[in-house]
């Protein structure tokens, strides 16, 4: 997969916040990458990144000039309700579903490091 300075960086993000190893990051991304194109190869217009987004997908050849033929991709995301739901949240100014689980999750560390029962 090629990453590029952005993706690197929200590769880093990811690992950061949800304390997950890179290269486990690194095999779901890429798992997804071959499933659009798989998706792509069948003729779909449409992928669907689980929580974040529904893409519809166009792509034709483009004449260059003297750099040749281009093939020029156009994406339209439509987001899905969960990122809707986060958004509208934050949006708002209350806790996200994200960061309940988040508290939660340090809560219960927490209560494991000092040996105490939920």
């Amino acid at each position: 997969m090629i990453l590029d300075e952005d993706d690197k960086l929200f590769l880093h993000r990811i690992h950061s916040i949800c304390r997950v190893d890179k290269s486990t990051i690194l095999q779901v991304l890429e798992g997804i990458l071959v499933t659009c194109d798989k998706e792509i190869y069948a003729g779909t217009d449409e992928v669907t990144i689980p929580g974040i987004c529904k893409l519809k997908v166009d792509y034709h050849d483009k004449v260059e000039g003297n750099k040749g033929v281009l093939t020029e991709v156009i994406l339209e995301a439509i987001p899905k309700k969960a990122l809707i739901s986060e958004i509208n949240c934050i949006s708002e100014g209350e806790e996200t579903a994200c960061e309940k689980k988040f508290k939660q999750e340090i809560k219960d560390r927490f209560k494991l490091t000092l040996g105490l029962e939920g």
